[in-house]
């Protein structure tokens, strides 16, 4: 889904990042924004004023959760408001809404790394957007929703392989990513598949699970660890997708062409 940045000036300031020097360069330094403890407390108090958040400095993310992941509705009509406080209000996801509070009350180290990543891929590609970050939950609809220069992370999909309700939910092979590891790797990985894939899009065809195999590979070799390390199922069409042997013949491929870089292998068509 294409979105467009609707913050107002203040916002932008505010938001997502936090300039400053380092080793002798400017970086950007991740915040991850907490739209999810805005969206709370207008859940659990009826805050107007989180209410007021929510539509002026977070239209973008609000208008993302009501229609596109939890589909209830669209922002304009009048009662939307109160249908996204009920839906909330559920007691199942109050249980989920009480561990995110509980396990995500600091997210440096996602910060951190999410800083250092998008920093390394800067480097690949001078015009590579870094994007906004913001938390939220989504109810178990979304792990990782993402837009231009946007990326909002589920954190109630990253609760730990063995949280109970997701027994319920998921399989096992499913669960063994749900966890605060994952994020960073999730994260990169579906917001390069949105930022470059239209750039090649018309000639991927039938290779697409070649062209998420070099993402994979892409953010493996970002976040240095090995390509097999981050292998999930890619789901198109109702049918689960294994990339593995694609990845393993983009690894032969860039051991093979070492000056080949980030980028060339990003924009490939073949």
């Amino acid at each position: 889904m294409r979105t467009r940045h609707l913050f107002p000036l203040f916002a932008l300031l505010l938001a997502a990042f936090v300039w400053g020097c380092h080793d002798g360069h400017i970086k950007e330094e991740v915040r991850v924004d907490r739209f999810d403890r805005v969206l709370d407390e207008y859940v659990s108090l009826g805050s107007y004023s989180a209410l007021q958040k929510m539509n002026t400095q977070y239209p973008q993310q609000t208008k993302l959760l009501i229609e596109d992941v939890l589909n209830i509705g669209h922002v304009e009509e009048a009662d939307v408001e109160q249908r996204l406080r009920y839906f909330y209000l559920d007691s199942t996801v109050q249980l989920l809404l009480e561990e995110v509070h509980r396990q995500y009350a600091d997210m440096s180290d996602i910060e951190t790394d999410l800083t250092q990543a998008f920093e390394r891929m800067k480097k690949e590609d001078p015009n590579f957007p870094i994007p906004h970050v913001y938390a939220q939950v989504s109810c178990l609809r979304q792990s990782i929703v993402v837009g231009d220069t946007l990326i909002g992370i589920s954190l109630d999909k990253y609760l730990g392989a063995d949280y109970p309700p997701y027994q319920e939910y998921f399989h096992a092979n499913q669960r063994e990513s749900m966890t605060r590891e994952n994020i960073v790797a999730d994260a990169l990985t579906f917001y390069l598949l949105y930022t470059y894939v239209s750039l090649v899009s018309p000639k991927i065809g039938s290779s697409v699970p070649q062209y998420i195999a070099r993402v994979h590979w892409v953010v493996a070799h970002i976040l240095g660890i090995p390509p097999r390390d981050h292998v999930p199922s890619y789901h198109q069409r109702d049918k689960d997708i294994d990339i593995s042997p694609e990845l393993a013949k983009v690894d032969a491929y860039m051991k093979e062409h070492p000056k080949t870089s980030i980028l060339e292998l990003l924009r490939m068509k073949d």
